[in-house]
């Protein structure tokens, strides 16, 4: 419609809802504007990955250890997370190969960064 809209608040979660651009301000200075998509790709390094298990977790994480890209593996009971610095055929093909040792997976999904967590390391300087 041509028609911009400016919203300030600091109720992240609310304005990632209803914006499709964000600008980030502190102090008077703009640190980051664009897309928040973009914005929240420019905090992720790499990719968080949960996966929940019915059984099998420390299989599962052999599997992981022996992954490249794959690092930070954290594991508590049957939930497991880790880092991943691949594309996604690569990440199909992680599933693929936990699966493929006899591991039953309930839920494998990427996490996904809030813009509370990306205001945050971009306030603080984290990200340039």
């Amino acid at each position: 419609m041509g028609k911009t809209i400016l919203i300030s608040s600091h109720i992240l979660s609310e304005l990632a809802d209803c914006c499709n651009k964000v600008g980030i301000i502190e102090k008077g200075k703009l640190l980051a504007a664009g897309p928040v998509e973009q914005i929240l790709k420019m905090i992720r390094s790499s990719r968080k990955i949960r996966m929940i298990l019915l059984d099998k977790p420390a299989e599962a994480r052999a599997v992981l250890d022996g992954i490249p890209g794959v690092k930070a593996i954290q594991a508590e009971g049957t939930e497991l997370e880790f880092d991943f610095d691949g594309d996604d055929e690569q990440l199909s093909g992680i599933l693929a190969r936990v699966v493929g040792r006899g591991v039953r997976v309930l839920f494998f999904r990427e996490v996904e960064v809030s813009l509370e967590e990306a205001f945050l390391r971009i306030t603080r300087g984290e990200i340039q």
